[in-house]
């Protein structure tokens, strides 16, 4: 078996058309390659986050799309336990990134779809599908496209990543003032 390449990217955009650098950034990337495309505000909490990554690619050759486990986000099943955390200690946060692995390693179970906070596919995926340019739900749309060609999208439910998602803000599951 051939070894898997991944690229791990955090594309930014001053002029927040996020899809529009997502599909600039990837179009020059190898075609042979897997993507972990990451936000700005993410912290991976295990120091073998790349093999983890590389292990789940592995284990889960039938899904197109996969995301990670994290503390603050709108899909709950994103969440452990389904539920929002408020935590600001590091150490509480890197500690469920260890029991998470430990106790589901490279599961991946199937969800409607994952939040572009962390997406891992391979090239061929965005080459048929690419990111829709000039919108916020560049993810969504991601992910619509992917399922409508069949394509399987599911959540690692060992790899935990920790995201600001928002934070600061009185109502972040509605604050869209950074993507607008």
């Amino acid at each position: 078996m051939e070894a898997i390449q991944i690229r791990f990217i955090q594309p930014f955009s001053q002029s927040k058309n996020i899809g529009l650098e997502y599909n600039q950034c990837i179009s020059e990337l190898p075609d042979d390659c897997y993507i972990c495309l990451r936000d700005q505000d993410t912290l991976p909490l295990r120091s073998d986050f790349g093999n983890q990554v590389y292990k789940v690619i592995e284990a889960n050759p039938g899904y197109q799309i996969i995301g990670c486990m994290t503390n603050r986000l709108r899909a709950l099943y994103q969440l452990v336990n389904g539920k929002f955390s408020d935590n600001p200690d590091i150490d509480y946060h890197i500690d469920i990134a260890n029991q998470q692995w430990f106790n589901n390693g490279t599961l991946v179970t199937e969800v409607p779809q994952v939040a572009g906070m962390c997406m891992i596919f391979h090239k061929s995926i965005w080459n048929k599908i690419r990111f829709d340019e000039n919108s916020i739900f560049f993810d969504k749309s991601f992910c619509d496209k992917a399922r409508r060609l069949g394509m399987k999208i599911g959540v690692a439910k060992g790899v935990y990543m920790f995201h600001m998602y928002r934070w600061g803000q009185i109502d972040p599951f509605s604050y869209k003032g950074h993507l607008i």
